[in-house]
């Protein structure tokens, strides 16, 4: 299982908690589950999140744009310190709003 759901009808907002490895593998299951947040605030819970590669970095990109487009934001939540680090080498820190553990 790679993710976890639900969302909060008051807050219009969607809470997404990612397990284990993102990568090429599970890319269309991961664009399948965020599709979810466009039109609405999210959160992306990261405490279980083992890894993520290039490619799951650029859906998460491709997600805050469209929601940032639509008035909405995207949260990053969790983050493990070494998974920052490729936040922050790609300079994508500096477009998320992000809590690292």
């Amino acid at each position: 299982m790679l993710m976890e759901k639900s969302f909060d009808k008051d807050k219009n907002s969607w809470d997404i908690k990612l397990f284990g490895d993102v990568d090429l593998y599970n890319l269309d299951e991961l664009k399948d589950g965020l599709s979810h947040l466009e039109g609405a605030d999210g959160t992306i819970q990261c405490d279980h999140l083992k890894y993520i590669d290039s490619s799951g970095l650029g859906v998460l990109v491709a997600l805050l744009k469209k929601n940032r487009s639509q008035g909405h934001r995207v949260s990053i939540k969790g983050l493990k310190p070494h998974l920052y680090k490729l936040f922050e080498l790609t300079g994508l820190n500096a477009i998320f709003d992000i809590e690292v553990v």
